[in-house]
């Protein structure tokens, strides 16, 4: 009887692990993905406001909404197929911020600036409290960590993303950092290979443009 449950639970783990690798979602997918999410928790300083988050997809448009406080309110729209990589912000008007080179520590640019409060946002109020697993773009985890994939590759690494010639992959930006690849090399998102990267056509270099980089005043 022992023999039997052990086999039942040795199976059901299988299946659990199994079907765990296929639900995981590669770069092309998380790329041509649609959805919207978002995601809510009590913030500071007494808990009796919610501080908001919401993502929207269409293809490569990603349009983040934030809200705190009630009435602190940002908005930001990046469609990572577009060059020049720039940050579309602001609720009512528009101000347009084009990237012109690493946001270090040093980088006092509005552009780098706003960078910083994306990566904020989405770290503390979307990955932190977003239920499901990361893995899984059908969860609101999955879909907060595609969002915020393809936003690292675009506005921190500077690389213009295509749904038409293998996104990123190919330049060499996998979805799983390399030390978790070497742990779990069949966790269904390999590392990109040497051949592929070979292969692969070297995305033209944007350069830094000294011009001003807004076009109105932002309205938040």
């Amino acid at each position: 009887m022992s023999l039997f449950k052990s086999k039942a639970i040795l199976t059901l783990l299988f299946l659990f692990f199994t079907s765990s690798a296929f639900s995981a979602f590669d770069e092309m997918q998380c790329l041509n993905s649609s959805f919207s999410t978002s995601v809510s928790h009590k913030g500071k300083p007494f808990g009796l406001t919610q501080n908001v988050i919401k993502i929207g997809k269409e293809n490569c448009v990603i349009t983040i909404e934030h809200e705190k406080l009630k009435f602190m309110k940002k908005k930001f729209v990046i469609d990572v197929c577009r060059a020049p990589v720039h940050i579309k912000a602001g609720v009512g008007a528009v101000e347009v911020l084009k990237r012109e080179g690493e946001c270090d520590k040093k980088a006092k640019g509005e552009f780098c600036k706003e960078l910083r409060f994306i990566e904020d946002i989405i770290q503390d109020d979307g990955l932190i409290f977003a239920k499901g697993e990361k893995e899984d773009i059908e969860t609101d985890h999955g879909r907060i960590y595609c969002s915020y994939l393809l936003l690292k590759a675009y506005l921190e690494s500077g690389r213009v993303l295509s749904r038409h010639n293998g996104g990123f992959r190919m330049q060499g930006i996998p979805l799983i950092a390399p030390s978790e690849l070497k742990k779990n090399p069949s966790d269904g998102m390999a590392e990109s290979t040497k051949a592929d990267e070979e292969a692969a056509p070297v995305a033209p270099a944007i350069e830094a443009t000294p011009q001003s980089t807004s076009n109105q005043g932002a309205d938040f």
